[in-house]
């Protein structure tokens, strides 16, 4: 039996997210989900305090925004207040699931070993690593938390698939698996 990835998120707001065609698994394979804009609302939170905090400045549009590469859509000055937003302790454990998210999930632990694999913020004093815990508990219980593998290389880490919200995945090694933007 074989599994489509695309077929458990046709029902939700993910299936109108851009796919570069199905992956099929076989059950039990390893998935691998990132957080931030996969399955954490990064962006519009970031959106919602910029308009409470900055609304006499120019709003950047926050949709083009991914791996929090703020500096391939926003001025310098505007990135600069953007990161003050979500390095404040509290931001990541206020993202908000994106619609659909916590759903899927649950039905592809039915079939698959479900990992979240995301990366921290590092040089910062940011807790950022920890509120991710906190936010997985929250949503998953002890289960998300212990699925949970905090890495600033994705290369690194063993699976047949990485649902990613960034379109260019890079590290030391070849990736074991396939990347489902």
């Amino acid at each position: 039996m074989t599994f489509s990835t695309v077929d458990s998120f046709r029902h939700d707001s993910w299936a109108d997210r851009p796919s570069e065609g199905a992956v099929l698994l076989a059950p039990g394979a390893h998935v691998l989900i990132d957080m931030d804009n996969t399955g954490a609302d990064f962006n519009g939170t970031v959106e919602r305090l910029w308009i409470r905090r900055f609304p006499h400045i120019h709003k950047p549009n926050f949709s083009e925004i991914t791996q929090m590469r703020l500096q391939d859509v926003v001025r310098r000055q505007e990135g600069e207040q953007i990161r003050r937003l979500f390095l404040e302790p509290g931001f990541f454990r206020s993202l908000r699931p994106l619609p659909g998210f916590v759903k899927a999930v649950r039905e592809m632990r039915e079939h698959f070993e479900v990992w979240f694999c995301t990366a921290p913020m590092i040089g910062h004093d940011c807790p950022c690593a920890s509120e991710k815990m906190s936010w997985l508990r929250e949503y998953f219980g002890s289960w998300g938390e212990e699925r949970c593998i905090i890495t600033h290389d994705k290369t690194m880490v063993h699976g047949e698939v990485l649902i990613d919200d960034n379109p260019r995945i890079h590290g030391k090694r070849v990736p074991s698996w396939k990347h489902v933007y």
